[in-house]
Order: C-alpha cells, then structure tokens, then sequence
C-alpha cells in the first residue's frame, strides 16, 4: 500500500520544522521535469521503465552511468545495462568515472543551480554522488529497496530474504550527502510501499519485482511533487537496522548454531551472490576440504521426518532417491534437516552432483559424514620462542 501523509492536519509554519516526524512541502514543480537519472544494474534499469513510460512526469532524461570495465584479468568486458538501455531509447547517456580523482561535470542543462524543475533521481547506484552535485538538486529521489529505517545499506533485499521476513517493500527517500556523521539511506522518507514477501522468493525473483515497484512508487511521487503536493517524513534513526555487503563470513555455515530455516533462506537471499559454504576432513586422507553447496532445500512435505541416522548439527548422509536422484542430507542445529543437490569442490571450476562428490570423497557404504570439521591448527602465539629454547639449554 502507498504511504501518504497529504490527510495529515496542516502545521503551522511555527511548528512546521519543529516537527521531527511530518515535513511538509508547498513547493510546487513548474510542469513536466527535466531529470537527471543515475543508476547502473538490472534493478535501475526496471525502475527507469517505469519513469520512461510515465511520460507525463518528465519533459526530458538524461542518464549517469559507469563506464564499460575490463574484468577477469581483462579478459571479459562489463557494460552498464543501463547505458545499453539508455542507448536503445536514444536517451543522452554520460559517463561517471568510478575515481574521485579524474574530473566529471555536471551535463547541460543542469549546471544552473537549484531550479525548481530539475530533479536528480538515483537507482542502484551504488555510491555516493558528491556533494558538489547534490548541491545542485533541491530534490534528489533515491529509490531504496526496503521499508526505511529497516535495512539501510547496499544489500537490503539480500538481508529481507536471508532473515525469513515476511514483508518487503521499497522507499522513495531524498538523498542526503553521505559523510560528517550522515551515512546512506538516511534521507526523508516521501513514500513507502509494503508488499507480501513471495513463497520461496529468491533474489533472483524478488528484485525485478521490487524495482518494479519502486519505479511505479517514484511516478506517483514526482505527479505529486507536480500537483505541488508532496509530504515527506523523518526517519526513526532508533528504529534502524543494517544490511551490510555481503561477505565471505556471512556464507560459512555453523551447523551447531544455524536453523534449517536460516540454512535455506540465507541460500535464496544471496547464495548466487556469495555461495553458501563448509568444511569437511577428507575421511581416508585426512586433509582439510572447503566445498560451495547449491540447491538447498527444504525436505519434500512426503519426507518431513528428520532422518534417524543423523545425532548431531552438521552430520551429512548421501539419500539414494532413485538411480539418478540422490540428495547430501544434512542436520542442522534445529534439530531438523536440509536437503543439498549440488556442490563446487574446491579443486573444481564447476558444479558437481553430490552424488559424484559423495564417490570421491569415499565415505564407506551407509557411513556419516561430519560437515563443519577442519583439522586443529597450532596458535603461533601459543608456540615457545625457539631462540628461548636455545639459550636455555645452553646454560
């Protein structure tokens, strides 16, 4: 549902910024926009369909991407959706260099400062816009996947389906500048919209549908900033949670401290971001081993019994569903399983079927693997001093 505040009893002009909760906006845009449009991935380039069809809003757009960049050792070229879109629409499309350091001005027309009909908006972009051109904008729309204060920070929609919520939604917010005790996303809310989360939603799948929204959000937010009707909030800076990048520690799964629940959502929220992973000592060689796991799930409802063979959180036995079909089942610390079909090696480039990997690891007929295992490594610290040990025995 679209949040307004328009119904809201009108404050005084004394009371009108006293207020840390309701702002109030009597500006009025002059017409259709002029708007400068930042953003880079697939989520801008879904939400910048949605401006680009509301032709009603916008007298012109203009468009502030990255440049094309040489990746995997130069071997692999990655453009800007955006600018891919931006040129198939005819759209001018301008180049921001990722480096602070090489100079960048602001296109034509918006070098004049602060007129009423230019309007900087922002989608994934994934940085911060110096201040020198946010100076530029008396409004400056960000579109923030997530239900601000809830999940500032550039993985919102990751953290949404890691932690089983049962919400998601999206904010149109002004950007603020980011730096002097200000961090992202921490802007005055003009909207917000909340929608169901999906049943066995992805990031794959909840993104484009998030974007989607948020772009419908923005339209609605810009025809009001027109009408001269826009109503903004402050955010609840209490009430604010985090969601940080996505790193290597928050894909190691500690079996004696993860749920199921927590095993498979936090496989859907970015498990094509950052693979979810685990450790094992080789039964016969006794070496330690990493391996990625991919399509994790939890037991069909026909096999919802925790499998008898398994004591302990991080026990794993290979299920023979057929002659082709087999499944790695692991106990969580929960006390219930979940079900893995494939898995990375780490000496493989590509996907294996457990049932391949389970062979090579050579654990006997019916036997238990335990996941989550690495052989003891010495503290350095805890080492003597060798030179120590040399001079004593000398004396």
């Amino acid at each position: 549902m679209l949040v307004r505040f328009s119904l809201l009893p009108r404050l005084s002009p004394t009371r009108k910024w006293a207020c840390n909760l309701r702002c109030y906006s009597t500006r009025k845009g002059d017409g259709p926009l002029k708007i400068l449009f930042f953003g880079r991935g697939e989520f801008s380039c879904d939400s910048f369909k949605e401006l680009y069809h509301a032709n009603d809003v916008w007298k012109t757009i203009d468009i502030v991407t990255t440049p094309d960049e040489l990746i995997d050792k130069k071997r692999y070229v990655s453009k800007s959706p955006l600018r891919l879109l931006g040129d198939e629409l005819e759209l001018p499309v301008h180049l921001m260099p990722r480096s602070s350091d090489q100079p960048w001005q602001l296109p034509d027309p918006f070098q004049t400062p602060l007129p009423n009909d230019h309007i900087l908006i922002s989608s994934s972009w994934g940085r911060a816009v110096p201040s020198d051109i946010l100076s530029n904008f008396t409004y400056r729309f960000n579109i923030h996947p997530s239900l601000l204060p809830k999940y500032r920070g550039p993985a919102p929609i990751q953290w949404t389906i890691a932690n089983g919520d049962m919400d998601a939604g999206v904010s149109i917010i002004q950007m603020e500048e980011v730096g002097k005790g200000k961090g992202f996303d921490q802007g005055d809310v003009f909207a917000t919209k909340k929608m169901a989360m999906p049943i066995g939603a992805t990031y794959e799948t909840l993104e484009p549908l998030l974007a989607k929204e948020g772009g419908a959000l923005l339209v609605d937010v810009l025809r009001d900033f027109i009408r001269g009707k826009i109503t903004r909030t402050t955010q609840d800076h209490v009430l604010a949670t985090r969601a940080p990048l996505i790193r290597l520690k928050h894909a190691t799964i500690d079996w004696k401290e993860w749920s199921s629940e927590m095993v498979v959502n936090r496989y859907r929220g970015f498990g094509q971001q950052q693979p979810l992973h685990t450790t094992y000592i080789h039964p016969v060689q006794s070496t330690d081993h990493r391996i990625e796991l991919y399509d994790i799930t939890h037991p069909p409802l026909e096999s919802p019994e925790p499998r008898s063979e398994l004591m302990y959180p991080g026990e794993a036995i290979l299920l023979r569903l057929s002659k082709t079909q087999k499944v790695l089942v692991v106990r969580c610390a929960d006390g219930k399983d979940v079900w893995i079909r494939d898995v990375k090696p780490d000496n493989k480039k590509k996907l294996v079927n457990v049932g391949e990997w389970w062979n090579g690891v050579k654990v006997q007929k019916g036997g238990v693997l335990e996941l989550g295992k690495e052989n003891e490594k010495l503290d350095a610290n805890l080492l003597p001093d060798v030179a120590s040990l040399v001079l004593d025995q000398a004396k």
